[in-house]
């Protein structure tokens, strides 16, 4: 009652075993089954007070099982902040499988509003040099990365020779190419 006199329509909630989720090869129930019952009142409490509950997953922050897959320099290290490079189809399946796995637990239940999937990894995700990104890069781009690219950020202005006095690039300027298709798909998080 008090989330929704301060203006909440929803709040994450329910059971998920991310672990379970990565360590899968198939999708399926998140929970345990001894903690079914617990959930399902918490959702029936929820309807009851017409309020929705998002499940909230990380299956990205479980790297022990993909390590395999973490983004890498262009020296081919993980970076310190590591990140996993969702390019990689192993973990687009993890994804997947977790979308399934959450939906075929809660989707009966009309408290059951979506899914929250790996809020803020962005935060961690950089340009990664991974086969698999550079195959990204090199199916839009027909080339590989640039030499100049070094990190998700592009390089500072004054370290570019002729860089317009004004700051504006044209259009079809190379460096903002590669940070459009980074920041939009690149990366593969969206």
């Amino acid at each position: 009652p008090r989330l929704k006199q301060i203006g909440f329509t929803h709040c994450f909630g329910g059971d998920v075993d991310h672990g379970k989720i990565v360590a899968a090869s198939k999708p399926g129930l998140v929970i345990d089954e001894t903690r079914q019952s617990a959930v399902r009142d918490m959702l029936d409490t929820v309807l009851a007070n017409d309020f929705r509950v998002l499940a909230s997953t990380w299956p990205g922050y479980f790297q022990p099982h993909l390590t395999q897959y973490l983004q890498l320099d262009r020296e081919g290290k993980p970076y310190e902040r590591q990140s996993l490079t969702p390019n990689a189809p192993p973990v687009l399946q993890v994804f997947e499988r977790a979308g399934e796995s959450i939906g075929s637990t809660y989707g009966d239940h009309p408290a059951f509003d979506g899914m929250c999937v790996n809020s803020e990894v962005r935060d961690e995700s950089n340009v990664s040099f991974t086969q698999w990104d550079r195959d990204a890069y090199r199916q839009g781009f027909g080339a590989d990365f640039p030499d100049w690219v070094a990190s998700k950020y592009g390089p500072n202005y004054t370290t570019i020779p002729d860089f317009p006095p004004d700051r504006v690039v044209e259009d079809d300027d190379p460096r903002l190419a590669f940070y459009r298709w980074w920041w939009s798909t690149g990366d593969g998080w969206n």
